[in-house]
């Protein structure tokens, strides 16, 4: 069954966190944090946000914080992330978050849960992010940061999940939330806002199976990009050229830029692009952005998420007939075989 709107945004009953006042000065005197005012009038002692703050360490190198606040003025706050993995959920608000050259923003909820979206942050070294609001609004969040080592004790080899490659010292990884988990984020939620003790083994059960679930975890656990034969030949720039324009494409499915403004953003030309792409993925940079578009379609499919019409949408197909013929010939299958599969 999946979570409503409503139930998203309103805290579970038996909400035992208490209400914050947060002001200018003392968001500044936070270490390592740099706030920056869109209003230059406001004073140090004026209100930047109220509600209810939890932060709560679950074992060593993974934490979990939860905010559902009012936020009275815009701002941008600057911090430093350290190595490891950063999965952020905005259930609501209309946030931006920029870390070194990418940007992600949440917007506001739609109507439809399948709006919702998880952004993930796996980084090797230290980085700066900034957390951009615009305008006063209701905000309301959960964020799980688990350290590069913790990552490393849950992987069987032992080892760091990804290789020490310059290419791979950052990636970002977007995805909506299917509704095993939004079951997931809301019993987190409801562990946390509890008046009784929560269980810290449950709660930490459901922290963990929520990172096992996402595309990052799984991405991570696999080889590096650099361990696969076909770039070998390819050198250090051509290769961090390819990430950079990789990760462009995977942040903006939902808004699909051209071949121009993806190798302008990799900093190489279109021309150069499309030739890295057919070298190291065997197609055009098109038909990737594409094939990652299919790949959403085809998990929305398959979670319940959305019918056949949205799944076309989401692909980036006006025409479902087009897009149940593009979806057999990738997958083998009709897109109503893998919805009518996944209900039952």
């Amino acid at each position: 069954m999946a979570i409503t709107q409503q139930e998203l945004e309103v805290a579970p009953p038996g909400t035992s966190l208490p209400h914050q006042v947060i002001k200018v000065e003392d968001f500044r005197q936070r270490p390592g944090v740099e706030l920056k005012l869109t209003d230059a009038s406001i004073s140090p002692q004026s209100i930047l946000m109220q509600g209810h703050f939890h932060q709560r360490a679950l074992g060593e190198g993974l934490v979990i914080r939860f905010g559902d606040s009012r936020e009275e003025c815009a701002y941008t706050a600057t911090a430093k992330l350290e190595a490891g993995l950063y999965c952020i959920i905005f259930l609501r608000g209309d946030i931006e978050i920029h870390v070194a050259n990418c940007r992600h923003r949440f917007n506001e909820p739609s109507v439809e849960n399948t709006a919702k979206k998880m952004l993930a942050i796996h980084s090797q070294s230290p980085q700066s992010m900034q957390r951009i609001s615009r305008h006063p609004q209701q905000v309301r969040y959960l964020s799980i940061a688990a350290s590069d080592r913790w990552l490393e004790s849950r992987f069987s080899d032992g080892q760091r999940p990804l290789g020490n490659d310059q290419l791979e010292s950052l990636r970002f990884f977007s995805e909506r939330l299917s509704r095993h988990k939004q079951l997931l984020v809301w019993e987190i939620i409801r562990q946390l806002n509890t008046v009784t003790q929560s269980n810290p083994l449950l709660l930490e059960s459901k922290v963990i199976e929520l990172l096992a679930s996402t595309t990052a975890t799984t991405e991570l656990s696999t080889p590096a990009l650099a361990n696969r034969p076909q770039l070998t030949g390819a050198t250090t720039r051509e290769l961090q050229c390819f990430q950079r324009a990789r990760t462009m494409i995977q942040l903006n499915t939902s808004e699909p830029q051209s071949v121009a403004e993806i190798a302008r953003a990799a900093g190489t030309s279109a021309t150069g692009l499309q030739r890295l792409f057919r070298k190291l993925e065997g197609m055009s940079v098109m038909e990737y952005a594409r094939r990652l578009r299919m790949d959403q379609a085809l998990n929305a499919l398959r979670a319940g998420d959305m019918n056949v019409q949205q799944a076309s949408a989401l692909a980036g197909f006006r025409s479902p007939a087009n897009f149940a013929t593009a979806f057999r010939k990738m997958f083998g299958v009709s897109p109503r075989e893998v919805l009518n599969t996944g209900k039952n």
